[in-house]
């Protein structure tokens, strides 16, 4: 059996949220979500995506509109955390959460989660840490053209491929 075959056997029936977050800077504390994607997977397919611009109600610094592409401009209008939280934590729901860095991802939903005093993440997770390739390779490989334009679908998109997808990638089978 093919790791291709073995992967969506697998996979198969689990349905999975693969989420990307975009902050202001590194601490959950001082820190705030600007922009959050989301991309539901089940069967292998993609079946539901939410991207939304949060306002994080601070400025967001140069060095992280310079590394992201998004600007103060972009998010003017956008809703604040407090506003969307619940929807965002309702579509995750109970799915099997995958990120490229799940960790600062999820402590970063928690921490306003818990100050909302709405149910935690401690979803089960695939994979840890995955900076194997950029969003776009792994989209174009895979034929995956996301409905909105925001980079963290395409984001999303890649790291559930590069995490259950692996094998074939780096074999080239």
């Amino acid at each position: 059996m093919n790791l291709s075959v073995a992967s969506e056997n697998l996979f198969k029936d689990v349905c999975f949220s693969v989420i990307d977050l975009e902050t202001t800077g590194g601490n959950p504390k001082k820190d705030r979500i600007f922009e959050i994607g989301i991309v539901k997977i089940k069967n292998l397919k993609v079946i539901d995506e939410k991207g939304l611009y949060i306002n994080p109600q601070i400025p967001i610094p140069e060095f992280v509109q310079n590394l992201t592409s998004i600007s103060q401009s972009d998010i003017q209008g956008a809703p604040i955390i407090d506003d969307v939280i619940q929807e965002i934590r309702d579509f995750i729901g109970d799915d099997v959460v995958v990120a490229h860095n799940i960790n600062f991802d999820i402590t970063f939903l928690n921490a306003v989660l818990k100050k909302h005093k709405i149910k935690l993440l401690k979803n089960q997770v695939l994979f840890h840490d995955i900076y194997l390739f950029t969003a776009s390779s792994l989209c174009s490989f895979w034929h995956h053209n996301p409905n909105k334009s925001s980079t963290l679908h395409l984001n999303s998109f890649a790291n559930f491929n590069a995490s259950s997808k692996l094998g074939p990638i780096v074999t080239g089978k």
